[in-house]
């Protein structure tokens, strides 16, 4: 039987597992299931004695447990045997907040056209929040299928292509089960960096009249 790996939907480390329903017909493969009972156990010497079965659906109480299988047959109880696999929970990252980031044009030389060099990981810290950088990973796409996919990552200085205003998308994984991922949209935005024109050199000429009240 395979362990089983749970994101958790909600971080609080349970889940209720149906082991009737997605254990059981794999443990009892193609034998007849009328012929056999199957129980689950927390201890291998429960399985072995059948005792303190599982109700089922069964909620796990630490984040990493071993169940142990016990199939026994329906007209002898003593015609049994046994197997054991794993559960484990695993933290399922959240967007923390997002804003569009912001650029101003011309790194590349150009005031003008829209395209600049940004640093994407300005937006990691925002994202992550509170959450353990060591515990999750974060990464840039060009659209959200390929942060789905976790294919295609962006460099973290990205020259955008689009002019001005580029969709990308940024994915956080679980380090440890890279299948317990979030993914959302953002914007680059580039602005226009003005220029301050030299004004023009005024001559000014300086004309002094007499004071008609001293002639």
């Amino acid at each position: 039987v395979a362990n089983i790996d749970i994101c958790d939907d909600d971080n609080d480390g349970v889940n209720s597992f149906d082991f009737t329903s997605d254990v059981t017909p794999i443990v009892l493969g193609t034998q007849v299931a009328s012929s056999f009972n199957v129980t689950y156990h927390p201890t291998q010497a429960d399985a072995n004695d059948n005792t303190n079965a599982y109700a089922i659906p069964y909620s796990n109480t630490l984040t990493q447990e071993i169940v142990f299988v016990r199939i026994e047959n329906s007209d002898n109880t003593n015609c049994f045997d046994t197997t054991s696999f794993g559960i484990e929970i695993f933290d399922t990252p959240v967007i923390a907040a997002i804003n569009d980031l912001q650029n101003c044009d011309g790194a590349d030389g150009d005031l003008t056209n829209g395209q600049t060099d940004t640093d994407l990981s300005a937006v990691s810290a925002v994202v992550l929040g509170t959450q353990d950088a060591t515990l999750f990973s974060v990464s840039y796409h060009l659209n959200t299928t390929d942060a789905d996919t976790n294919t295609n990552p962006l460099p973290l200085t990205f020259y955008n292509s689009t002019a001005f205003n580029q969709t990308l998308a940024v994915r956080i994984e679980n380090n440890t089960n890279t299948d317990c991922f979030i993914t959302q949209e953002f914007n680059i935005i580039i602005n226009a960096t003005p220029t301050a024109k030299e004004s023009p050199s005024l001559d000014l000429q300086v004309k002094v009249f007499p004071n008609p009240l001293t002639s």
